[in-house]
């Protein structure tokens, strides 16, 4: 080179798949490079290639080709073919506990009708178990009283009426309007250990004439109500009745709810539910 000076134009353009810098134009390419630029030369390490173009007045030309990053298309998603082995495995430990005469420990609904593994055909369901059914009927000849619209969907409910979950339960009730938007039917089911007097309170349920008044009582904190308010013996034992049935499926625990899905499942729920939602979806579920 004649001369010490190193001029670079850069100039750059899209080239598929290449972009192009120029650092100047000639009119004629020489048989021979010169060493290009440590600037350019650089620029190898990331993949340039480097091009000379001849000298013009004094100054080298260069072009540098660099590769453009090309995105890769993201994977295609993967279908989950996750099975629900562990879940009809946990549904199948819950309806064993029931046929052993044990009740289940949780608190959200367990399904006794084991479902099929769902596959990309239109799901199919079985029946409930006999167990299932056993519970269902037992539960279903309780002595019961209805809180709510006799044409809405209903579900049991064993309550102590001094229990604070179970009056916490019966508040949710109200602030869901399941009563009063004629949405839910609850079918109470009284029974009477949480305290002395639960058992006369409870009894008292199965005799009132206003069964709203009474809810709304326990909802408030206040079971007891009037005090005046006569006891009925067979009332009584009616609640003995109640207890004495659902010790049989071992419901050691209020609320403890039994109801049947709109496609058939039996599920319960030991203790209060933590949201009313879940309950009421499954209500109106439609049969599949």
């Amino acid at each position: 080179m004649n001369s010490l000076r190193i001029a670079l134009f850069l100039i750059i353009f899209s080239l598929l798949p290449f972009a192009a810098v120029f650092a100047a134009t000639a009119e004629q390419i020489p048989s021979a490079a010169p060493v290009p630029p440590a600037e350019l030369e650089a620029l190898k390490s990331k993949g340039a290639e480097l091009q000379y173009l001849g000298e013009d007045r004094g100054v080298d030309g260069w072009i540098v080709l660099m590769p453009i990053a090309k995105k890769e298309a993201a994977p295609a998603a993967k279908a989950d073919n996750t099975n629900n082995d562990d879940a009809i495995k946990a549904l199948q430990e819950s309806l064993n506990q029931i046929s052993d005469g044990q009740a289940p420990t949780t608190e959200t609904p367990t399904t006794l009708a084991l479902p099929e593994v769902p596959t990309a055909k239109a799901e199919t369901r079985k029946p409930p178990s006999a167990a299932a059914l056993k519970l269902w009927s037992g539960v279903e000849k309780t002595n019961w009283v209805q809180w709510g619209n006799s044409d809405a969907p209903y579900i049991y409910a064993l309550i102590d009426p001094f229990c604070p979950f179970s009056q916490k339960f019966m508040q949710d009730v109200q602030t869901k309007n399941w009563i009063s938007g004629n949405r839910v039917q609850v079918r109470l089911i009284p029974v009477g250990y949480v305290k002395k007097e639960s058992l006369d309170v409870a009894a008292t349920l199965l005799n009132t004439t206003d069964v709203n008044s009474w809810a709304n009582r326990m909802a408030a904190g206040t079971p007891a109500g009037d005090k005046s308010q006569k006891v009925e013996k067979s009332a009584r034992k009616k609640v003995e009745k109640n207890f004495d049935t659902v010790a049989g499926f071992h419901f050691d625990a209020t609320p403890f709810i039994v109801y049947k899905t709109g496609g058939g499942e039996i599920k319960i729920i030991r203790g209060k539910p933590d949201t009313l939602y879940a309950i009421e979806a499954d209500l109106l579920e439609t049969t599949r």
